[in-house]
């Protein structure tokens, strides 16, 4: 009796320790804090026109002006860039070139090898040039506008350090 008491706790053993194990059942209204909540319900965008672009530089403070086509013309530190709007709406391109620099393209692919949003080349015309981009697919929420404009900002005054500028 001994023998069929082990056997059946070895196996009743073997069969718990197989077995998948399920987690507890999650909560139906998970709590968030205000903060959370407020992120949850923001506007995402998944496309802007350039009305929209351009309220929501020139809240930030930003000087920008609309050109001809359509395209943003913004001013930042005496330089000027364009940011362009896709024709779907759903991606933007910031750019800006110069045809006077002296940089080459060591100085332009260590740019891109140390950097990760955005890339510098060389045109056929011997412009360098500046680019970064921003999808809107899936959405995205205004902060992460307003970001990507802040990264261009930044993106350009080390550009034009490292590689405008660069002898």
């Amino acid at each position: 009796m001994k023998k069929t008491y082990s056997a059946l706790s070895l196996s009743l053993f073997l069969i718990l320790l197989t077995a998948p194990v399920q987690a507890a059942p999650a909560e139906t209204s998970p709590k968030t804090s205000p903060a959370r909540s407020e992120q949850m319900t923001a506007t995402l965008y998944t496309s802007v026109n350039t009305q929209t672009l351009e309220a929501l530089m020139q809240s930030e403070g930003y000087s920008v002006t609309v050109d001809k086509d359509g395209d943003l013309i913004w001013k930042i530190d005496g330089l000027t860039a364009a940011l362009m709007i896709d024709k779907g709406g759903d991606a933007l391109l910031f750019q800006i070139s110069f045809s006077d620099s002296k940089a080459n393209l060591q100085h332009i692919n260590a740019w891109n090898q140390s950097k990760r949003y955005s890339r510098s080349y060389l045109a056929d015309d011997d412009r360098i040039v500046l680019e970064l981009d921003l999808s809107l697919d899936g959405g995205v929420g205004k902060g992460r506008i307003i970001d990507y404009l802040k990264t261009c900002r930044l993106s350009l005054s080390s550009w034009v350090q490292e590689v405008a500028l660069a002898e």
